[in-house]
């Protein structure tokens, strides 16, 4: 009984938030932004899913359809991603608050913080200094090696996993500490790339 309240207040909060997006759309006369725009309602659409299926967000997907197919300049496709994700996963993060889902709270504090400060330094010193072609190689690279990750760990799945990340050092939490710093940075040149770093880390180091 408790589970179906619970699907019932989602179901309703769902509806709200559409609700409200749809007087918006209609009050402000912009539903032509769907003819103008069809390509990027049919790769959210797969963005989503992504997002939905591992750590990554749905600008990992937006941000090379844009660049690479419809030659959209980087720091446009870098903003649509911050924004279309700043959506997504703050959905995430009321899902796993409300449903009470396991979280180790200095690992997200460590990474967040930094990578906030990152984002910063990233966007005002970093992001403007490197060229649109330079910033899809390294793009596809870090995709690249997400993909190499994920490879790894499947073929090693067999292998002892651990529920939750064990008491963190001092030296972990340095390590925390640059990654969250770095992803930040990247973070502001490609829209994404703080979830890549820590994921790849924890699941790797301690198989979580």
């Amino acid at each position: 009984m408790k589970n179906l309240n619970f699907k019932i207040y989602h179901f309703f909060f769902t509806i709200v938030i559409l609700t409200i997006w749809l007087i918006y759309i209609s009050y402000t006369h912009q539903w032509n932004l769907f003819i103008e725009n069809w390509f990027m309602s049919i790769t959210m659409i797969f963005g989503s899913f992504i997002a939905g299926a591992t750590s990554e967000g749905g600008g990992a997907v937006a941000f090379p359809v844009m660049t690479l197919i419809f030659q959209i300049t980087p720091d446009i496709a870098r903003n649509f991603s911050l924004a279309i994700q700043s959506i997504g996963m703050s959905a995430a993060a009321y899902l796993i608050f409300t449903q009470r889902i396991p979280i180790n709270k200095t690992y997200l504090l460590l990474c967040s913080l930094w990578g906030f400060l990152g984002l910063i330094l990233g966007t005002y010193l970093i992001a403007p200094i490197v060229s649109p072609p330079y910033t899809k190689m390294f793009f596809v690279s870090l995709w690249l090696s997400f993909g190499v990750i994920l490879f790894y760990l499947n073929i090693n799945a067999s292998h002892q996993k651990i529920e939750s990340l064990p008491p963190l050092s001092i030296t972990d939490k340095k390590i925390f500490i640059l990654l969250g710093f770095l992803g930040g940075i990247i973070v502001s040149i490609i829209g994404s790339g703080l979830d890549i770093l820590t994921f790849a880390f924890v699941t790797i180091r301690y198989r979580l």
